[in-house]
């Protein structure tokens, strides 16, 4: 079955990732597949000033999401949790104890809502997975120009859909809104890159090679409707082969390559 602008399966939408100069932080970036686009910004380390937040042995990581509109409800907080389970594997949080770092991440997509398709049953998802993708990629790479906050590689997340298609399932990279009522399976996957495959923070410095995750190793992942052990795999091979091609764009962006231009993931 064609995706929209005949888009192969295996194929993100137009990448956009881009360095941002908000003020009153101390760095901020901005990702999107397509429309489906997301800006966080990172304060940090910083004094843990409010009582409860300051931790004796390692710095208290703070995820806060807002939304495009009205409240934070269900899906923002799963969202956030997400984001604070992907970011803690990749911060040395035990470099700076008794301080916070906060990472703050606004969704620059419609407001959430049900999908409505033509798969029986209708579809699992009532957000699209592509928006947890997009926060988590705007986070990462924020968090990548904080100098100041030691990480042992970069997280990139991808969002992977499943459609049945005459009893066979086809997996599709960054299913856009449109085909998100026709998915009866998916989700994100979070994978940690090293940082001897990982765009330099803009310190400058080098980390030793790990070996143990060279490829990506996932720390974080999310998965929607019913799936076996084999398909779960597939999604996984070919979202891991994406968020390569992602951290690519970011190692570029940090360069200073694309700071303002977008570029495909073909």
């Amino acid at each position: 079955m064609a995706r929209p602008l005949n888009r192969d399966a295996k194929s993100c939408r137009k990448i956009m990732a881009r360095r941002e100069k908000l003020d009153r932080v101390d760095s901020s970036a901005r990702f999107g597949f397509g429309d489906t686009a997301a800006l966080a910004s990172v304060s940090g380390p910083i004094e843990a000033a409010r009582s409860g937040v300051e931790l004796p042995e390692k710095a208290a990581l703070e995820i806060n999401l807002r939304p495009l509109y009205a409240v934070a409800g269900v899906a923002e907080k799963s969202i956030c949790s997400a984001l604070r389970a992907s970011f803690k594997s990749a911060i040395v949080l035990n470099a700076h104890p008794r301080t916070l770092i906060q990472v703050v991440a606004q969704s620059l997509s419609p407001p959430f809502s049900k999908y409505k398709g033509t798969s029986p049953g209708g579809t699992v998802f009532d957000t699209n997975p592509s928006i947890t993708a997009a926060l988590i990629n705007a986070g990462s790479l924020a968090l990548l120009q904080a100098a100041s906050i030691p990480a042992v590689g970069t997280v990139v997340a991808v969002a992977v859909g499943v459609k049945r298609i005459s009893q066979k399932s086809e997996f599709i990279i960054d299913p856009e809104d449109i085909e998100v009522g026709d998915l009866v399976a998916g989700g994100v996957f979070a994978f940690l890159f090293s940082r001897s495959h990982a765009p330099l923070a803009s310190t400058g410095q080098s980390e030793p090679d790990n070996e143990d995750f060279p490829k990506g190793r996932v720390v974080w992942s999310s998965w929607e409707g019913v799936f076996n052990a084999t398909e779960y795999a597939k999604a996984e091979e070919l979202a891991r082969f994406a968020a390569a091609e992602i951290l690519e764009i970011f190692r570029q962006t940090m360069s200073g390559a694309n700071d303002v231009e977008s570029m495909a993931v073909d």
